[in-house]
């Protein structure tokens, strides 16, 4: 029961297994990773490629219940006796009778180049390493590119695991599935089934993911006290939300204190000068910053809003615009004005 709980947390978050961080929860199978260590600080973990030979896909494609990801423009098929679930930005399969999951997420703007430029550091970003060299495929989604990692749990019993990434006209549908090596051979055909199952189709915005692109702007503040005592905070946040269904989000908070006691009569300083009162402060300043990809239901008046961070974290909140047709907004009470001069980071931003 451990390795399985184990497994699932793995698959659930893509976090690593050896203390690493970054990995393969926010590009396609190392597409992105080094890059969000340099962002994020991280130094940069030594990729390790072993020497076996990684052999193609080779089982049938899935035939099962589908799950289709209108927004996105891609969809997929559940293994027989599989079944799955949907968290944040990632779908989740399982079985009954079969050890092991698969976890499956859509990495906008990713190429098949960058999947395989990246995937030894990917690997290594999620603390396994490549049991050999990658091997592209063609199947009938797009080209693939096909890796096997192997590493250990927390609790010193080893994983082994199948990643596929097949790229699509805007994107790459990527998938990692991981289990005992006593479990491999069945877990590999498992996922070149699910990946043999893969098709893209022409996205269908809904009206919010037109309505919503923009830069939206929030900034709260207080001052209270009297005299030389003294406080005040503020709160400022940006969201981004491009064009191609990447967000960019950062926010900072400051805390400011001040404080002024009257001393008693007589009191000097460490130099024998007059003192009549003491005059202290204190403060805290927080930023913070992210990003992934952002999906929207609704129209020009409400709807909701969710953010699915490269971390795995995802936030969802209720929109409401102020005027049917455009304007400010609010997310959950908070209102946010839109802000052109902030869109920055964007495919289409100048």
């Amino acid at each position: 029961m451990t390795k399985l709980v184990i497994l699932l947390s793995l698959a659930a978050g893509c976090v690593p297994l050896q203390n690493q961080t970054g990995g393969w929860g926010g590009g396609a199978l190392g597409g992105d990773a080094a890059a969000s260590d340099a962002r994020a600080g991280n130094p940069p973990v030594a990729p390790t490629v072993g020497e076996e030979k990684i052999p193609p896909p080779k089982a049938k494609a899935a035939s099962g219940a589908v799950h289709k990801v209108e927004h996105e423009g891609w969809q997929l098929r559940t293994p027989a006796k599989w079944k799955y679930v949907v968290k944040g930005g990632r779908v989740l399969f399982a079985s009954d009778s079969e050890a092991g999951f698969i976890v499956v997420w859509y990495a906008p703007n990713v190429t098949f180049e960058q999947m395989e430029s990246g995937a030894a550091a990917g690997a290594a970003q999620l603390g396994m390493s490549l049991a050999g060299p990658p091997v592209a495929a063609d199947m009938k989604g797009g080209r693939a590119l096909v890796s096997e990692v192997v590493g250990t749990a927390p609790d010193g019993s080893k994983v082994r695991g199948r990643a596929i990434g097949v790229a699509g006209p805007s994107g790459v549908v990527a998938m990692l599935g991981l289990t005992t090596p006593a479990k491999f051979d069945t877990m590999r055909a498992r996922v070149d089934s699910l990946a043999g199952s893969v098709a893209f189709f022409k996205p269908k915005r809904s009206p919010a993911m037109n309505i919503l692109i923009g830069a939206w702007w929030h900034w709260h503040g207080t001052d209270t006290g009297y005299g030389g005592n003294t406080a005040s905070s503020s709160y400022e946040r940006t969201i981004i939300l491009c064009t191609d269904g990447s967000f960019r989000d950062s926010d900072e908070s400051n805390i400011s204190v001040n404080t002024e006691t009257k001393t008693a009569e007589g009191s000097t300083d460490a130099w024998g000068n007059p003192v009549d009162k003491i005059v202290g402060s204190s403060g805290r300043n927080r930023a913070d910053s992210g990003a992934g990809h952002w999906v929207a239901v609704g129209d020009d008046m409400n709807g909701s809003l969710e953010l699915q961070f490269s971390n795995g974290n995802v936030e969802r909140h209720n929109y409401v615009f102020k005027k049917r047709g455009g304007g400010d907004i609010e997310l959950d009470g908070r209102w946010y004005g839109r802000d052109p001069t902030k869109y920055q980071g964007c495919s289409d931003s100048h």
